[in-house]
C-alpha cells in the first residue's frame, strides 16, 4: 500500500517572557453526518440562521439537508422538480429560505421547504444563477453569469435585485460585464443592499469592480494581483480577497487600498472566507487542504485544522459549520478549545487527530502531533482487533505529521487506527471505508 509521510511545521512555538503564561489551543471540530447519505457528494453551499440551524446543498443529490440541532440529525428538504442543482442558499430563519439554481431559477419557501414558490424563471435573461443573498425578508441581491453555457460559459454577468421578498427580481445593470465570475458565489460579495464587489473573470484584463447603488453602476478597483479566487466583506469597508497562491489581501476602506499578508507557504486556491458576524477581527478561511483562522482581520493566520472544505458559515463567533466533499463539521467554540494543563497537554502528550476525509473511499490522511522526538507506531486494525497494516514504525521529530492511508485493497467497513509513542498506547480512533 502507498504510504506517504509528510513532515510539516511545528504545531506551536513556545516563548516565555518573564512571568507571562502562554495558553495553548487545539482545534475543536466535530463530524456531523447522522441522517446524511453516505454518498453525499461535493459540497456546493451551506447557510445558517441560528446557532444550531443550517442547510446544505451538494452536487449529487436532488435535495437539500437541514438541521436544527447542531448537526446531530439532518432532515431531507425536497426540491422542486425543475431545479437541477442548488448553487447558493440564503437562509433568513428555519422557515424563510431562498435558493438559486444552475438552470437559472430562484425559489423561496416560507415553511422550511415543505412548499416552494418559483420567483424567477427567465431564460432570456439568464439560465444560470450563481449567488443569492437576502439581507432581510424583503431586500436581496442575486448574480447570474451564463446565457449560453456552450457558446459563452463565463458571462455576461447580470445582477438581480428584489425589494419585496422576491416577488419581483429586477435586472439592475443595463450594460452587462463582458465576463463572469468563473465560479459559483466565491467572487461576489454584497455587504449591504447598496454596496457590492465582483471580480470579473474570463476576460483580459480580469478586473475587480464595486457598486454603491445596488448593481446599477460599477467602477473598477485597483487590486495588487491579476487574479482572485475568493472574496468576502464584513461590511461596506472591511474585506478580504485571496490571490492565486500564498496571500490574502485586506482592505479597510472599501477597496481603495489593499495590504497583502502571507497565509502559509502551502496555501493555494481559496474556497471560502467567513467573518464572525459580530466581530470582523475573527475570520476563517479554507483551501482544499486546510482550515485557517485569523484573530486580527487577516494579518496573521494559524492552521486550525488539517482539512479543507468548500463553504463555511458562522452565526456568531462560536457556532459554525463547514461543508466539504462527503462531510460536514460543526463547532460550538469557534473551532478552538483551550487546554489548561500547559505542560502535560502541550509539552508531553502526543495528539492523534481524526482522519480526513471520513468516511472515505480508498484514501484518507491520518495526522498526529508530538512535542518531542519519539518512536512512533501507527497501525490499522479491523473491528475484531486484527492488525491489518502498520503505517509507521520509526522515529519522528517534534511537530505535526500526516500519513496517507491507502485502503484500496480493503473491503468496506469500520477500522481502528492506533497511535503508540515510545511503546505506550496514546489513543485509538475509528475510520470508515466506503466503496
Amino acid at each position: 500500500m502507498a504510504i506517504k509521510i509528510i513532515q510539516i511545521s511545528r504545531l506551536l512555538s513556545i516563548t516565555l517572557l518573564g512571568f507571562m503564561i502562554i495558553q495553548p489551543v487545539f482545534a475543536q471540530w466535530n463530524i456531523k453526518m447522522n441522517g446524511l447519505p453516505d454518498d453525499l457528494g461535493a459540497g456546493f453551499t451551506i447557510d445558517t440562521s441560528k446557532p444550531n440551524s443550517a442547510i446544505i446543498s451538494v452536487s449529487s443529490q436532488h435535495a437539500m439537508f437541514q438541521t436544527i440541532d447542531g448537526g446531530e440529525t439532518w432532515q431531507t428538504v425536497n426540491l422542486p422538480s425543475d431545479v437541477l442543482a442548488v448553487t447558493d442558499i440564503s437562509m433568513y430563519d428555519n422557515n424563510h429560505i431562498w435558493i438559486c439554481s444552475v438552470n437559472g431559477l430562484i425559489y423561496s419557501t416560507v415553511d422550511g421547504g415543505k412548499t416552494w414558490d418559483c420567483q424567477f424563471d427567465n431564460p432570456s435573461v439568464t439560465d444560470c444563477i450563481n449567488y443569492i443573498k437576502m439581507f432581510d425578508q424583503n431586500r436581496g441581491m442575486a448574480m447570474a453569469d451564463c446565457l449560453d453555457p456552450v457558446v459563452n460559459p463565463e458571462g455576461p454577468a447580470i445582477f438581480l435585485r428584489t425589494e419585496d421578498g422576491g416577488k419581483n427580481w429586477v435586472s439592475m445593470n443595463d450594460s452587462a460585464f463582458g465576463g463572469g465570475s468563473g465560479d459559483l458565489w466565491r467572487r461576489v460579495a454584497f455587504s449591504s443592499p447598496a454596496v457590492g464587489y465582483f471580480f470579473e473573470s474570463g476576460v483580459n484584463p480580469q478586473t475587480l469592480y464595486k457598486t454603491t447603488d445596488g448593481g446599477k453602476t460599477w467602477h473598477s478597483l485597483e487590486f495588487p494581483e491579476n487574479y482572485i479566487t475568493v472574496l468576502n466583506f464584513y461590511n461596506d469597508n472591511i474585506g478580504l480577497a485571496c490571490s492565486l497562491y500564498y496571500k490574502v489581501y485586506q482592505t479597510l476602506n472599501g477597496g481603495k487600498s489593499w495590504s497583502g499578508y502571507v497565509v502559509s507557504n502551502d496555501f493555494s486556491w481559496g474556497n471560502d472566507i467567513e467573518f464572525a458576524p459580530n466581530d470582523p477581527s475573527k475570520v476563517w478561511m479554507t483551501d482544499n487542504q486546510k482550515l485557517y483562522f485569523s484573530s486580527d482581520t487577516g494579518k496573521t493566520w494559524t492552521e486550525q485544522q488539517s482539512f479543507g472544505c468548500r463553504d463555511i458559515s458562522f452565526i456568531d463567533d462560536r457556532n459554525g459549520f463547514l461543508l466539504g466533499d462527503n462531510i460536514v463539521y460543526h463547532t460550538t467554540n469557534g473551532g478552538i478549545s483551550m487546554v489548561h494543563d500547559y505542560k502535560s497537554a502541550l509539552l508531553h502528550t502526543p495528539v492523534l487527530f481524526q482522519n480526513y476525509p471520513n468516511p472515505f473511499n480508498s484514501r484518507s490522511t491520518i495526522s498526529f502531533y508530538i512535542a518531542e522526538k519519539s518512536y512512533i507506531k501507527l497501525s490499522i486494525y479491523n473491528i475484531i482487533g486484527e492488525n491489518i497494516i502498520t503505517l509507521a514504525d520509526q522515529d519522528f521529530l517534534p511537530g505535526k505529521h500526516r500519513i496517507l492511508f491507502n485502503g484500496e485493497q480493503l473491503p468496506s467497513g469500520t477500522y481502528i487506527y492506533k497511535l503508540e509513542a515510545n511503546n505506550h498506547v496514546i489513543q485509538n480512533k475509528k475510520l470508515l471505508l466506503i466503496r
